[in-house]
This record gives C-alpha cells, structure tokens and sequence, in this order.
C-alpha cells in the first residue's frame, strides 16, 4: 500500500492501495530527503525483514486468550500498541479459525482502511443503522449477502470501538443471536473489540439514543468479553515526563509542572514559510496547499490516480478516504505519509515524515 498527498505547508490525508499517477510528461528531480535515508548506488529495496517485535506481557496475554478462543476487549492510550497487536491478532483468528470465517470492521471507512478491513455497517448489512432492532434483523434477513455473513461468521474484530455507540452495540448482540440461532453472548461469535473511549466518540441524533452514548454501557457490555485488557506501556514516546503530560492532557487535567514544560517549548517567533502546519480539517488544508502552489508561480500540472484492489476498498477511496487527483508543480514539496513497515533500503528505515521537492 501507497499513498502520498501534497503539501504547500499543510498536512492532509493519503492515497491508499497500489495507485498510479498519470498525466502530462513531467521530469521529476529528486528530492532532498529528510528522514535519515537515501538511496545508494546499487542497492535494492527490501532485502532485509523487519525486526520481531517484543511484547508486553500484557499483549502476550491477549494473544494467549485469543488462541483459547475467548473474547477480547483491548484500550490504552494512543502509542501503547494497540493497532498492531489488533494486525497481529487478525493473523492469529484466520489460522484459528477459516479466514472467509473471520470479519475485521471499523465503524467509518478510513479506520477499516487502516486495518484492511470494511465498515461495521457493511458488515452487519444495517445501512445506516437508524432503526430498532428489529426492523435492522428483518433488514439483513431481506439481504442475502450480510445474512450468510453473520451465519458464516466465528471471529468479528471491532476497531475503534469508541465511535459505535451503546445502542448499536446491543442490537449487533441480539442480532448475532437471532440468525446464528444460538442463545449465547454475540450468538458465539469469538468478539476481539479495540479502542479508546478518550477518542472520538459516537455520532448519532438525539432522537435515536435511548441515554447510553458509549458501547461500554451496553447491558450486554461485560458479559461480551471473557478479558478486558487496558495497555499501559507506552511506545511512541521515551521521555516520562512528556508521557506524563501527555496523559493529563488525554484526562483532561493540568498540572503546573506540565504547563511549564509546554511554555518552554513554545517559540515566539513567527514561523516561516518551511513550517509545516497542521490543520483539523480537510478544508483548511487544502485551502493552505493551493494558496502555497500558487504563489510559486509555476505550471500547474493535475494528476489522476488509476485504482486497483477488492471492489469495496476501492469504494471507500471514493467515500473521500484520500483525493482522486492533486495538483502539482515544479518546486512544490510532497511529503510521504503512509507509514511504511519495511525497510526501503538496506540498513535504512522509511520514517512516515520523509519529504522531498520537486
């Protein structure tokens, strides 16, 4: 998987899948590149693998009570770990079970995408959910398709649990039950479900919300899971201090001592054109990135990205995942931001912030 989006001095979202780029004949310069590596002379892509990664022992625990077929529920703040035991996790529930029999879902399609996985909704075959239970089973029942998934189904993964609210939650279990015919939790499905509720949360209309927002306050909740595991090691950063300020900030706390470190680190200095900005919205990144193309003055030339891969991951694509053409010019910076899990070259990773200039 690749994806590349531009940038004038904002940061936006990727392409996913193998993607081509076409348009008119353009000489690309190479780029000066940032992230500590740079192709050599004769060298090839990817003769090393990756480094085994060393678990926790609370993620050895997860592993342990997947492999015994239990159910699962895994959180811990962001940089503990989560997405890439739930990676590694998937590869365990498809050699203990038949990979057709195993779903991996996500409640929007830009989390499914980073699991290779499809949206919970199409999964369930419950369009937008916006009906009691119900009136959802007599819906998937009328769908021949989602109703010999459910049937099908012994291991369902759930990520990024904190935007799927109570409600859903309960009526996903009643109608596990009712077409697996099977009077257990989940109808006996094997449920591995991730994700922090710090996060973002559900989003749903008032009128359909029965006062339960988070999946957590399902009755049925706790006796979906036979562990709930909250990972506590943090990976992406090594200094305590700033773990520590980081995890206020996630509660909602504030410590003097951690305001201070943040007003050291401030600068007063205007930042300059190089800065790289970071913008919650996609409007505003792109309002920043063609206002940084423009004023270079030079030819704009349009590129058009060609798709390949399963038809409902191409799909999402078109959901607005990542754009179906950028604009481009001479001088312009691109920055990589697919992060990648091999090595591009030999003794050298490719860290996801690399850039380079056209």
């Amino acid at each position: 998987m690749l994806g590349m989006k531009f940038f004038g001095c904002a940061l936006s979202a990727h392409r996913n899948f193998s993607t081509k780029i076409t348009g008119k004949n353009t000489k690309w310069a190479q780029g000066k590149y940032k992230s500590g590596y740079k192709p050599r002379e004769g060298e090839a892509k990817n003769t090393k693998t990756r480094e085994r990664v060393q678990w926790t022992d609370q993620q050895k625990q997860v592993m342990s009570a997947i492999s015994e077929g239990k159910s699962v529920f895994i959180t811990g703040s962001a940089g503990t770990g989560k997405t890439i035991l739930v990676k590694h996790i998937i590869k365990q529930l498809k050699k203990c079970h038949a990979p057709s029999k195993v779903f991996v879902t996500a409640p929007t399609g830009v989390a499914a995408c980073a699991i290779s996985g499809q949206t919970l909704h199409s999964f369930a075959g419950i369009g937008c959910a916006m009906a009691d239970r119900d009136t959802l089973l007599h819906r998937i029942s009328k769908n021949d398709k989602a109703y010999k998934r459910w049937r099908k189904a012994e291991a369902l993964v759930l990520d990024e649990s904190s935007m799927v609210d109570a409600e859903l939650f309960e009526s996903l279990d009643f109608i596990a039950r009712a077409i697996k015919q099977v009077d257990e939790v989940w109808g006996g499905i094997q449920l591995v479900v991730s994700g922090d509720f710090f996060q973002l949360p559900p989003v749903k209309p008032q009128q359909n919300s029965r006062g339960k927002e988070f999946a957590f306050e399902a009755e049925c909740w706790d006796s979906s899971f036979d562990l709930q595991v909250n990972l506590t090691e943090v990976f992406r950063q090594s200094d305590p201090q700033l773990i520590k300020l980081l995890q206020g900030i996630r509660r909602g706390e504030s410590d003097p001592e951690d305001l201070k470190l943040l007003e050291q680190s401030c600068s007063k200095a205007e930042p300059g054109p190089s800065v790289v900005q970071l913008y919650p919205r996609n409007e505003d990144v792109n309002r920043v990135n063609s206002s940084r193309l423009a004023s270079l003055g030079n030819e704009l030339v349009v590129y058009t990205a060609v798709d390949s891969g399963e038809d409902s991951l191409k799909r999402q694509l078109e959901q607005g995942i990542a754009p179906k053409e950028i604009a481009l010019c001479k001088d312009a910076r691109v920055m990589l931001v697919k992060k990648f899990e091999y090595l591009a070259w030999p003794g050298e990773w490719c860290h996801w912030n690399c850039y380079g200039i056209l």
